[in-house]
């Protein structure tokens, strides 16, 4: 059993647990999730590269990087409590691997290519044999048989202030949640990090799920959904950019 939600509110539920668990409780349930949003931890190359790079701990990666077990191991606990479309948001190490793993649930999956998610200005760079860069890969896959409309190309835009390193910017996933779901649909984020896939959600219309094991990212989260919630923003900066800022900073000053 995990326990209750950090937030009480009828279209948003907040967890602090891991993934499996909460994936664990939804089959327990016979319940799942319309659009499974996964922007998991990278792959090692990708942590080690980014952090590496900053010996005073400050804008660090706080995740362990995920191996190709860990996503085999995600995706048979939540592929089969997903419904509609799933979405991983990687680097190009383990692009593939979710693909593979993806299609071994049966589903026909959209990775060659993935589709770009360019965020300019981003702060993590996704190390490969060559030069660092900003462009995330997104793997996509549905069910066989699942009537959907044309998928996107490809994601651009700028870098937003972010509470969490390696957090997307609130603009992609919105248009991720448009994309890949329908209003009313529940959108779920199993390391839901700051949140912004669960306002994302919210802010088109759908009902938001989100978990992380991390009990600093949960709390963060639950503090972002409400703000949102209370102010009823839906600009694309988030509910308060000043106040994303402070915290950012109060993180930071707390070695956190």
């Amino acid at each position: 059993m995990i326990g209750p939600s950090l937030i009480e509110h009828p279209r948003v539920a907040i967890h602090a647990c891991t993934a499996a668990d909460l994936a664990a409780e939804l089959a327990a349930r016979r319940e799942g999730v319309d659009l499974l949003l996964a922007d998991t931890p990278y792959s090692e190359r990708t942590h080690k590269g980014h952090n590496g790079l900053l010996p005073d701990g400050r804008k660090r990666i706080r995740y362990k990087h995920w191996t190709p077990a860990q996503v085999d191991a995600f995706c048979d606990a939540w592929l089969p409590v997903t419904f509609g479309w799933a979405v991983s948001i990687t680097d190009h190490v383990l692009a593939p691997v979710w693909g593979a793993a993806m299609r071994r649930h049966g589903r026909y999956v959209f990775d060659a290519p993935p589709v770009p998610m360019v965020v300019t200005g981003s702060r993590v760079r996704l190390r490969g044999d060559g030069p660092s860069t900003w462009t995330y890969q997104v793997v996509l896959s549905r069910p066989t048989g699942f009537d959907w409309r044309t998928t996107r190309g490809a994601y651009y835009g700028p870098r937003e202030r972010l509470l969490m390193t390696g957090g997307k910017p609130l603009w992609a996933m919105r248009q991720v949640v448009q994309d890949y779901s329908r209003p009313g649909d529940v959108v779920c984020d199993p390391v839901c990090g700051s949140g912004t896939s669960l306002v994302g959600a919210l802010v088109e219309g759908r009902s938001a799920l989100g978990c992380d094991e991390l009990m600093v990212a949960a709390g963060l989260a639950e503090e972002r959904v409400a703000a949102y919630l209370a102010a009823g923003r839906d600009e694309l900066g988030g509910p308060d950019d000043d106040a994303v800022e402070e915290a950012s900073r109060r993180r930071d000053a707390d070695g956190a």
